[in-house]
């Protein structure tokens, strides 16, 4: 698959990148259980072709999937807004989980709750305008705005998104629900496994 480096270009062209139908790597694909990325199915044949267990009981590492190409990313991170919205659908029916306004996940959510009729293309086209490009542009210039240092990937100019060169690595952070539970093993309300000691300095 040949791929070109977008320095400029609008989220249609950005998405055209992604979606030729590609081998999964060996790696991910015994955790996902897919062979092929398909983007050319349709939503509702998407969901039939996908386990009834997927990712619920083996993820790739963040470590790992960074070093996929960037459709392969694109096309995981799609199956794992996909794999939370189906096993969280029993809760979110029953109102056992907790929704906030304006939060990217219940974007998401609400995405794929209307989504029958549509090609996956089209569901992960809204997923990446509405769920990871607004909201990374708006947390990075409250952010800036607040006197942080500038960490923007990309910027709009029109119709069209620049990159600014910054080097991107998802999950350089650390999720927040990890982190907070590390936070409170170190101060002993917490017991987690004893981690190996070359690990526990970085």
């Amino acid at each position: 698959m040949h791929f070109v480096r977008l320095v400029t270009a609008n989220l249609d062209e950005v998405i055209s990148e992604w979606i030729e139908e590609d081998e999964i790597p060996e790696g991910l694909r015994s955790a996902i259980a897919i062979h092929k990325t398909s983007w050319e199915l349709s939503w509702k044949e998407f969901l039939a072709s996908i386990p009834e267990n997927l990712l619920l009981h083996k993820t790739p590492s963040i470590g790992d999937s960074r070093r996929f190409l960037p459709h392969i990313q694109a096309f995981l991170g799609f199956l794992l807004v996909v794999s939370c919205w189906c096993h969280s659908q029993p809760w979110r029916e029953k109102k056992l989980l907790q929704t906030f306004e304006k939060r990217p996940l219940d974007f998401a959510f609400e995405i794929l709750d209307q989504a029958e009729g549509n090609s996956i293309v089209e569901v992960l086209s809204q997923l990446v305008g509405d769920c990871a490009v607004a909201p990374h542009l708006q947390t990075t210039w409250r952010k800036m705005g607040n006197g942080q240092k500038c960490s923007l990937r990309f910027f709009w100019d029109g119709e069209a998104f620049r990159s600014t060169g910054t080097i991107t690595k998802p999950g350089f952070s650390g999720e927040r629900l990890g982190s907070l539970m590390r936070m409170l093993a170190d101060l002993g309300l917490l017991t987690s496994p004893q981690r190996r000691k070359e690990t526990l300095y970085r």
